[in-house]
């Protein structure tokens, strides 16, 4: 069980002690009760549900996941205390069940219209929150981004339109919630992250636009290969490559680069770098003056992905090469992006055994992570500190550390202020994992590969 709930980004730790507990009637939490239904249905061959698992009914705290758009936006940026903690403890779910593209349905009964000024609105605001996000990291647009998705574009989901206004306004939603999957990735939000990716796979759907539906399975692969769920990663990531030949050419590289990472991570190496080297040939016949806002693939970004590949299959020192490539590369306006690869370029370059130059790349990171709000960042800097440690009697070491700790505390790591008054109570052991940004320092050992989004 404990297992399983790693694979779902659930840390839990429960032993017989918690499993008597349930025998003598106590029920856990809702997410945990249905990770052990979970248990049961794989060990079982059959679906096992609550009550059959001995737990008495309690009505769910989140919505389906087959609920309507509209419904989900609304449920995912309720922003009270409980129903933050909910968000936070909201599973990753390895079931994967997507709408395909069809023809939008017609309307009827819809309370109002909407037209072209509601699709430019929604259009401009894709440009500023994505454009935020790059520079900046998620957290600081996260919460603007999820209550316009619950306030203006659900209410708008259900209003009338003609055909080529519902169309354009579908797909300035789903980027928005695209969007608002991805910063919650960013924040290790991951079932929030896979629901705001679910609908955006389903307003794609409605809308009819295959190539927004390939970008939002695409990213639930590079979510996947994240939580290191391989088999689960191929299967979307080829989900998203199906239609590859009615893709522009820049989003036909960009999920073939995601397909070769996939390949790579489940161990078909000779199929991964033939299909890393398709999306270096699709790359190089993208237009100089293509630009796609969303699903942008460029030099540094698949040197970033070709690193990862390249990790994944062994190949360390060409990793670090194409890493450093990729930060060349980098446009400056891409901050989170330039961390979080500089971070893994450090790490890989410790794995060798270069201590000074992985020092003096941290350096550099250290540099960019006061400007950028990640979870992700966050990582990285916890694992530099622990990784460090181990070389503080080395100046070079000494001295980034040094630096590192006067840094303020990651926010995942600041300890919750004390409500007056208050007894301490206890907690389940609940909490949601960030895997290392760097490898294991033994020599020739690397870590599990990277996501390839930055």
């Amino acid at each position: 069980m404990n297992h399983e709930g790693a694979r779902r980004a659930m840390a839990v730790n429960y032993d017989r002690t918690a499993v008597a507990h349930w025998l003598a009637g106590t029920r856990p939490r809702e997410h945990v009760c249905a990770l052990v239904c979970q248990v049961l249905s794989q060990a079982l061959g059959r679906t096992v549900g609550p009550e059959q698992a001995g737990f008495a009914t309690e009505p769910s705290s989140t919505a389906s996941p087959s609920a309507s758009p509209h419904e989900r936006l609304r449920e995912l940026a309720e922003n009270t205390p409980s129903a933050r903690r909910m968000l936070r403890l909201l599973p990753y779910s390895l079931d994967l069940d997507l709408p395909e593209p069809a023809p939008p349905p017609g309307r009827d009964g819809a309370p109002r219209r909407i037209g072209a000024a509601h699709v430019r609105a929604a259009e401009l605001l894709v440009t500023v929150f994505a454009d935020a996000d790059k520079a900046f990291g998620g957290a600081r647009i996260r919460p603007a981004l999820t209550a316009y998705l619950s306030v203006e574009i659900a209410a708008q989901l259900n209003c009338a339109a003609a055909p080529s206004i519902s169309r354009r306004f579908h797909q300035a939603a789903a980027d928005l919630a695209y969007l608002a999957g991805f910063v919650s990735f960013d924040e290790n939000l991951q079932g929030a992250a896979q629901s705001y990716f679910r609908i955006a796979a389903q307003l794609s759907a409605a809308a009819n636009d295959r190539l927004r539906h390939a970008m939002a399975l695409r990213q639930m692969s590079v979510q996947a290969v994240f939580l290191g769920n391989s088999g689960l990663a191929l299967q979307l990531a080829q989900g998203a490559a199906r239609d590859r030949s009615t893709l522009p050419t820049e989003s036909a590289a960009f999920v073939t680069g995601q397909e070769a990472l996939a390949l790579a991570c489940t161990g078909e190496r000779r199929r991964a770098l033939a299909c890393l080297d398709r999306s270096q040939r699709l790359l190089d016949r993208t237009p100089p003056d293509s630009h796609v806002l969303l699903g942008g693939y460029h030099e540094a970004a698949f040197a970033h992905q070709q690193a990862e590949v390249l990790a994944a299959t062994g190949d360390i020192p060409g990793a670090c090469a194409a890493l450093a490539h990729s930060l060349r590369h980098r446009p400056p306006e891409e901050g989170r992006a330039r961390m979080l690869t500089t971070a893994r370029l450090a790490g890989l370059q410790l794995c060798q055994g270069h201590l000074e130059l992985a020092c003096s790349t941290w350096d550099r990171f250290l540099d960019d992570y006061p400007s950028v709000t990640s979870a992700r960042g966050d990582a990285a800097l916890r694992e530099l500190r622990t990784t460090l440690r181990a070389h503080q009697r080395v100046p070079a070491a000494r001295r980034v550390l040094a630096r590192a700790g006067r840094l303020p505390l990651p926010r995942t790591e600041r300890p919750p202020v004390p409500r007056s008054g208050a007894a301490p109570r206890r907690r389940e052991s609940v909490r949601i994992p960030l895997p290392p940004t760097a490898p294991e320092t033994g020599a020739g050992r690397a870590a599990p590969p990277g996501s390839g989004a930055v």
